[in-house]
Order: structure tokens, then C-alpha cells, then sequence
């Protein structure tokens, strides 16, 4: 049985690897769109659904993350794998952040991004904190390292304070 947040945090990272190219073409992507998709080096995934019919939808967290890895001086090449005019602005009125998923489809673009995602995320629960509220984050990463032919699958769901720990300590076996 899988512990709920609330027991702590729960990491996992004996996951099977996303079917990505498979998950894509099920929500309906056509195969020059994955194509695209593939050849970035970040790739953010709406993994939830909404209304009916069904749109994905993303979180106010995940665009921010995304604003600010672009705006980085760092020539990643970043993308949202979705329709952009065919989703919603999902906001969770919880002290909460759903990230969804991510997907480094470079292991440079993880050891770029990891710093600043695991600094943000730690700088959103120092704020939290200061209204004596817990922060619990709910994320989804997988890293492929083309170099050694892996595929890093790993989920979380705790305290934002753990995660940016977890984050920035990361070593890929």
C-alpha cells in the first residue's frame, strides 16, 4: 500500500518508463506533433483532464516553471506536448502545487534544470511557511539519458521543503 502525503513523503523511483510516444498518440496527437515534441529538450505533459469533453489542463505552477526555464540563458529548447489552444488553467485552491509531468528528454537539460526547479520550489514553501501553512507538492519527472541508453522515472508527492532537497541532490545511477 502506497503512503499518502499526509505519512510523509512518498518517492518513487522503480517506475517502468512512460510510454510517452503512446501516451501522445491515445490523447489524439498526430505523429509529425510527436515528432516535434521529441526533438526538444523539455517537454511539460498535462496529465489531467477536465470538463466534457475531456481538455487537458495545466496548473498555474507548471506555466510559471516553464516561463522561467525559458527565460533562461541556457538555448533549452522547451515545449508544452499539448494542443496550446485547447486546454485549460487549472487552479487549485490548496496549499498544493501539481506540477504534472515533466519530461527531460536530455540529461544537460535535467543538470540545467534541476537547480532551478528545486530553488523555486523551496522558495514557494519559505513563503508558505510564513502564513504557518504546510507546502505539499505533487510532481512528475522523467529523465532520459541518451548517453547511457537509461530512462529515469520518478513520482513525489510531500512537503515542497523535501522535494527541493530530493531535487537537487539527485544523482542518476
Amino acid at each position: 500500500m502506497e503512503k499518502s502525503p499526509k505519512d510523509g513523503p512518498v518517492l518513487r523511483e522503480d517506475l517502468p518508463p512512460l510510454e510517452l510516444e503512446k501516451m501522445l498518440k491515445e490523447k489524439g496527437y498526430g505523429s509529425e506533433d510527436i515528432a516535434s515534441w521529441l526533438k526538444k529538450d523539455i517537454l511539460f505533459v498535462s496529465s489531467r483532464k477536465t470538463g466534457s469533453p475531456a481538455i487537458e489542463a495545466i496548473t498555474p505552477e507548471t506555466l510559471t516553471i516553464k516561463k522561467y526555464l525559458s527565460q533562461e540563458k541556457n538555448s533549452l529548447k522547451i515545449d508544452f506536448a499539448f494542443d496550446k489552444a485547447g486546454y485549460r488553467y487549472l487552479e487549485l485552491l490548496s496549499a498544493e502545487i501539481y506540477v504534472g509531468i515533466i519530461v527531460f528528454l536530455t540529461i544537460t537539460a535535467w543538470d540545467l534544470a534541476k537547480g532551478f526547479i528545486s530553488s523555486w520550489l523551496y522558495e514557494q514553501y519559505k513563503g508558505m511557511q510564513k502564513d504557518s501553512k504546510d507546502l505539499n507538492v505533487k510532481l512528475e519527472v522523467e529523465i532520459r539519458d541518451e548517453k547511457k541508453g537509461r530512462i529515469y522515472h520518478i513520482k513525489y508527492a510531500g512537503p515542497a521543503d523535501k522535494v527541493a532537497e530530493i531535487i537537487k541532490e539527485r544523482e542518476l545511477k
